[in-house]
C-alpha cells in the first residue's frame, strides 16, 4: 500500500532540504541536520513499520507474479503494486546506479547515501516504491567527498519526455517521464510541491545545487519530476 505523503514528509522537508545529494568540497563542514518534526503527523514508528515489511518480504520470498501487478487510473495512467526499486537508469545523462534503502537515524534526521566516490541513489523507503502512487523519493548526490561527481551530477541536463527507468524486486520495469526540473533556494524548499499526495504514480530525484565557492556549501537544491508513462513485466 502507498504511504500517505502528505503528512509523512512534512516533518523531514527540512532534512532533505539540507541535505538530500549535499557531499561538501573537502575542508568545508556540512550544515546541520534538523530533526524533524513529527507532532500531529503519526510518522512515529513508520520506519519502524517500513523494516517490517522489508523484513515480511524477504521471509516471504521473491517470487514473481503470474503477471504484471499494474492497474491503470481512468483507463489510462498506470500505477503498479509495492516493490522494491532495485535500479535506475537515465539515458539522457547516460547514468545507471543500483538503489539503496534510506531510512531514518535514532535521531530522526533522515538517511542519505555515503558520500565517497560512487555512492549509489537511495530511496527513501517511508515514500512510495517508484511504480506506486504517490510521489517516490530517491536522492543522490551531486559529487563526493573528494570532489569527483556524484550520481546525480548530471541531473539538471534532463529536460521534459526524458525517461527515468527504474527496474523492480518483483520483475516489473517502471517508466517515469520527466514533466519538470527545478531549482529551490534551502530556505524556501516548496514540501508540499515536492513531497505532498499525488493523483498519480510520481517520482522525485532530488540533490543539490547552486555551489557557492566562498562557502564550500550548496545553497540550492534540485529536484527533478517525473509520471509513470509505462510498466513492463
Amino acid at each position: 500500500m502507498a504511504r500517505t505523503s502528505a503528512t509523512l514528509f512534512a516533518g523531514l522537508a527540512l532534512v532533505l532540504a539540507m541535505n538530500a545529494g549535499c557531499a561538501v568540497s573537502p575542508g568545508s563542514e556540512p550544515a546541520p541536520a534538523a530533526a524533524p518534526s513529527t507532532a500531529g503527523t503519526g510518522q512515529t514508528h513508520r520506519a519502524d513499520r517500513a523494516n517490517e515489511r522489508e523484513q515480511g518480504r524477504h521471509a516471504a520470498g521473491r517470487s514473481s507474479p503470474s503477471k504484471a501487478p499494474v492497474s491503470r487510473i481512468g483507463g489510462s495512467s498506470p500505477v503498479l503494486q509495492e516493490a522494491r526499486p532495485l535500479v535506475i537508469s537515465i539515458p539522457r545523462i547516460a547514468l545507471q546506479s543500483h538503489i539503496m534503502s534510506l531510512g531514518q537515524r535514532e535521531d530522526h534526521t533522515l538517511e542519505v547515501p555515503p558520500e565517497e566516490a560512487g555512492s549509489p541513489a537511495g530511496w527513501y523507503v517511508n515514500s512510495p516504491t517508484p511504480g506506486e502512487m504517490g510521489p517516490s523519493i530517491i536522492l543522490g548526490h551531486v559529487n563526493s567527498l573528494s570532489g569527483s561527481p556524484g550520481v546525480f551530477a548530471r541531473l539538471q541536463e534532463l529536460v521534459p519526455a526524458d525517461k527515468i527507468i527504474v527496474d523492480r524486486e518483483d520483475g516489473t520495469t517502471a517508466v517515469f517521464s520527466v514533466t519538470a526540473v527545478e531549482r529551490y533556494e534551502k530556505d524556501s524548499f516548496p514540501a508540499l510541491e515536492v513531497y505532498g499526495n499525488t493523483s498519480h504514480a510520481e517520482i522525485r530525484l532530488i540533490t543539490c545545487d547552486g555551489y557557492d565557492p566562498q562557502t564550500g556549501l550548496f545553497e540550492e537544491n534540485l529536484v527533478a519530476y517525473a509520471r509513470l508513462a509505462a510498466a513492463t513485466h
